[in-house]
């Protein structure tokens, strides 16, 4: 079952509570107890065909793809780029959008949607970035009280965290306070 579910996205590799998932090219599959699972089964359209949602290189590839597990929600986002992704990236003096890139300018453009899936419901949902927000990546970090946060780096700049508090209308970047050596999770 491997052949069937192998992995286009390394970075899309993540670990969750009971399991492992990934970007496949048929879309999310996941290891859990009861071995393989084509999880994107529902969105298969997404990933297939030459109508598809999420952008590939020309190896068929989605270098540009990350993964965060959210612990606190039970919740996995990969960003991804859709097929109709505007916005451009300047590199080696070609600014241009994805589809006009080489595949090596493609692996480093800001993701413009997130896919969200809830391993506790088994259900998906998308996060479409408003332009100027496209996101590089996402992680928990450990702010200076010891908690947990998921935070991400967008395209303006500046890191974001994310909770019940921020929202499209009221986003704010984090204050950052530099953190003791050796502590890179740290802000």
């Amino acid at each position: 079952e491997s052949n069937e579910h192998g992995c286009i996205a390394a970075n899309s590799m993540v670990e969750f509570d009971g399991g492992l998932a990934w970007i496949g090219e048929r879309g999310p599959v996941a290891i859990t107890g009861s071995g393989f699972e084509w999880i994107g089964k529902d969105i298969a359209k997404d990933f297939l065909g030459s109508n598809r949602k999420y952008a590939r290189d020309s190896q068929g590839m989605m270098r540009h793809a990350w993964s965060c597990h959210d612990q606190e929600r039970c919740l996995v986002y990969w960003g991804l780029i859709t097929t109709d992704a505007t916005h451009q990236l300047d590199y080696q003096n070609k600014v241009a959008t994805y589809a006009n890139h080489n595949d090596k300018a493609k692996s480093r453009f800001a993701c413009n949607e997130i896919l969200v899936w809830s391993y506790r419901a088994n259900a998906f949902s998308i996060w479409k970035q408003p332009q100027g927000l496209e996101i590089y990546w996402m992680r928990r970090l450990t702010d200076k009280n010891g908690d947990m946060r998921v935070c991400f780096l967008a395209a303006d700049g500046r890191i974001y965290a994310m909770d019940e508090e921020w929202q499209d209308t009221n986003r704010k970047p984090l204050s950052l306070v530099p953190a003791s050596s050796g502590s890179g999770t740290t802000f």
